[in-house]
């Protein structure tokens, strides 16, 4: 695999405890994200079990754990419960809460107390302008999810709205990361790396189809001409 452009930490996104403890072993995976939706599809039913589970598995790499409360001071006492299940843990604090209220107080609280956050659902900078005055000075990492992937789904330009989010990056603490999420191909981690990016989420499929980059694309074309007359003679189809 070589990448020609800037390098860019690969961050997997599972709750599967088998893909994040082998992950947590393979130097390409730098941390963890999941998020109540990818519990919820794997049938989890305990969701701070399943946690503690996936902060043991991926230690010492991060992992970002979200909270599932809807209101300040609950998802202030849930962040706690789920920081305490590893120094490794990062929480993810949604943009704003289902009324479209931010949760800034909430950032800037966990923050102060030193809690690492991973602030997600991000999609326009405006939301988070006023994070820029709780950022200066001596404060705990925060990593901010810019959803890419759902704003390419809008048609949106997301390449030049990450670019803007990294030029922003700048007015901030020295321990802000921006991360590129939601992602919807392998080429993302191209697109992100020459952003500036820091990090980028993956799922454990398209980490796997990295693999591929630097592949003689005529030789991928003779091994797709391949697989379909495979596929057509093992089918038995006949005219």
């Amino acid at each position: 695999m070589t990448l020609t452009v800037n390098p860019i930490q690969i961050y997997c996104d599972s709750a599967d405890l088998s893909e994040v403890s082998h992950y947590a072993q393979r130097d390409i995976v730098s941390g963890f994200t999941t998020n109540p939706t990818i519990f919820r599809a794997m049938g989890i039913e305990s969701y701070l079990e399943a946690s503690r589970q996936l902060a043991e598995a991926a230690f010492p790499k991060e992992v970002s754990l979200e909270v599932i409360a809807d209101e300040n001071q609950e998802m202030l006492r849930q962040a706690k419960i789920l920081r305490s299940l590893g120094n490794n843990t990062f929480i993810k604090i949604p943009i704003t809460n289902t009324l479209g209220e931010s949760t800034s107080k909430v950032v800037e609280q966990l923050l102060k107390d030193g809690i690492p956050v991973n602030l997600t659902a991000v999609f326009t900078l405006r939301q988070i302008h006023d994070l820029q005055f709780l950022l200066k000075g001596d404060v705990a990492p925060l990593i901010i999810s810019v959803f890419a992937g759902r704003l390419a789904d809008i048609g949106q330009d997301a390449e030049s709205v990450v670019r803007d989010f990294v030029r922003f990056k700048s007015q901030l603490s020295e321990n802000c990361r921006i991360l590129w999420a939601s992602s919807r191909e392998v080429f993302n981690v191209i697109q992100a790396s020459r952003c500036g990016c820091d990090i980028i989420t993956l799922t454990p499929d398209f980490i796997k189809k990295m693999s591929n980059f630097g592949k003689d694309p005529e030789v991928f074309s003779l091994e797709t001409v391949k697989m379909f007359s495979t596929d057509a003679i093992q089918s038995g189809y006949s005219f």
